[in-house]
């Protein structure tokens, strides 16, 4: 699924935004405090069902007083290929390719914080463009009501590299560090406290059953650097636990991957993402901040097919430097207000690269 226009009104320091993604890399840029988060917070908001109770102290600073003002994140999506592929599986020959490619659908969460019921959330779907024509009504509502639930739960992964390891060591204390490959889909990867584990188990399941895949993925680690001989996932009955180890040209032993530096654990996860789960959104606040300069141009060289889509806050400028303009988005802090815009809609983009310091 991917995402192609966001609304945002009274989300934090968001009054009233309005931003068109792309498929690939979307970039969000500007200073500090200038908003970047609060707009990756109001997607993850919108689509992960596990983004908990942040509403309340999501209002708008200058209207914290005020409690008619309603909290509206709104989202406008298309299908990707594999999705289109499952739904027409699902749906037999009632609904066809041409329809699916063509669907473009709104999905918003609306939030009025009252003092009295402390918060109430609601939920819209429309599909918005073309006006499906299924002669079958029954066939129209299974097709609403499979989009409203990957829109709605299965559409996005929040990557967060900074709590890979805070997350081992809460599934050391709470004894669930394995993941039977067998459950996997049947679960929700933004589930807390899981992605460590269910990436690891996710890496294990693509050797065993998939394997073609899973060498694609394993040449992609070894060929990123000159100093990595081989990659390689293993059940380890002592732990309990699926490993993933990573070993060095320069001597002859496996090392955890958890053990290695965040840059590479954050490059192997992510390509093993894009590889697993390409029909759905990756988000990171502050990503791909651990890797080094030519380990960075790797990955973005690797991506450059734009099957996936990426939305990332960042301030490197060897990202924003490697993108057109098309794919970054500024944001930008007006005594608490908050407006975030296109950079190739801007009127004058040489005046945001010279806030932003390139």
């Amino acid at each position: 699924m991917k995402l192609t226009k966001l609304r945002v009104q009274n989300f934090k320091g968001l009054r009233n935004v309005e931003i068109d993604l792309n498929d690939g890399f979307n970039v969000i840029v500007g200073r500090n405090s200038s908003g970047k988060t609060s707009l990756i917070e109001s997607i993850n908001w919108l689509l992960n069902p596990f983004a908990g109770n942040i509403v309340n102290r999501s209002i708008p600073y200058k209207f914290l007083a005020n409690e008619n003002k309603r909290i509206i994140v709104e989202g406008e999506f298309k299908l990707t290929f594999e999705e289109i592929e499952d739904i027409k599986s699902i749906l037999s020959k009632s609904v066809t390719s041409e329809l699916l490619e063509q669907i473009k659908f709104k999905y918003a969460k609306i939030a009025l914080p009252d003092k009295k019921t402390n918060l109430g959330v609601q939920n819209t779907f429309s599909i918005s463009e073309p006006k499906v024509d299924v002669n079958n009504q029954q066939i129209f509502q299974q097709l609403n009501n499979l989009l409203v639930q990957r829109v709605s739960s299965s559409s996005l992964i929040y990557y967060r590299s900074n709590n890979l390891e805070e997350n081992d060591m809460q599934f050391i204390r709470n004894d669930l560090q394995f993941i039977p490959t067998a459950q996997l889909d049947n679960l929700n990867i933004n589930q807390p406290l899981q992605l460590s584990a269910y990436l690891r188990s996710s890496i294990l399941k693509l050797k065993d059953e998939f394997p073609s895949k899973f060498e694609e993925l394993k040449n992609s680690i070894v060929n990123s650097q000159d100093f990595i001989d081989d990659f390689n996932v293993f059940f380890n009955i002592k732990t309990g636990r699926a490993e993933v180890n990573i070993k060095y040209k320069e001597d002859d032993y496996d090392r955890p991957l958890n053990n290695e530096g965040q840059g590479i654990q954050e490059f192997v996860y992510l390509i093993t993402l894009i590889t697993l789960f390409p029909e759905k959104i990756l988000l990171l606040d502050e990503g791909l901040v651990h890797m080094h300069r030519s380990l960075l141009r790797k990955f973005l060289t690797m991506l450059e097919d734009k099957t996936y889509q990426i939305i990332l806050s960042s301030h490197m400028g060897e990202i924003i430097q490697s993108l057109d303009y098309s794919s970054l988005i500024f944001c930008k802090n007006s005594e608490g207000v908050v407006n975030a815009i296109n950079v190739n809609k801007a009127d004058n983009i040489n005046l945001i690269f010279d806030e932003l310091g390139y």
